[in-house]
């Protein structure tokens, strides 16, 4: 849509990119953007809903990486973690698409 060469080769990547969840995970209905929105929300926290909880990082064996929650603890003065429930699509959608035109539109 741009018509500059960048654009043509991140929309080859992301053509891609969207057929490889389409063929392993159909129900998504399209593919995650984690990154991209944490990027988001370190620049506007007030994309997301958040709750706050104790977590723990599991750091070794098969579930390396998962966090974990205590319900118990949810929404606590003391909880070190925001969590994050509920996301502004439409804003989110518009921040990423004009931050990507942005930068593709620069690379010429």
């Amino acid at each position: 849509q741009l018509g500059t060469e960048n654009g043509r080769n991140f929309a080859d990547m992301v053509d891609f990119y969207l057929k490889i969840y389409e063929k392993n995970a159909p129900q998504l209905k399209g593919c995650p953007i984690h990154d991209p929105l944490a990027t988001m929300v370190a620049l506007y926290p007030d994309l997301v809903t958040t709750l706050e909880s104790k977590t723990t990082v599991i750091t070794e064996g098969v579930q390396r990486g998962r966090t974990i929650m205590d319900p118990a603890k949810l929404n606590q003065k003391d909880g070190k973690t925001k969590i994050a429930l509920n996301v502004d699509e439409k804003r989110a959608d518009q921040l990423f698409k004009s931050r990507l035109t942005r930068i593709l539109k620069a690379g010429e």
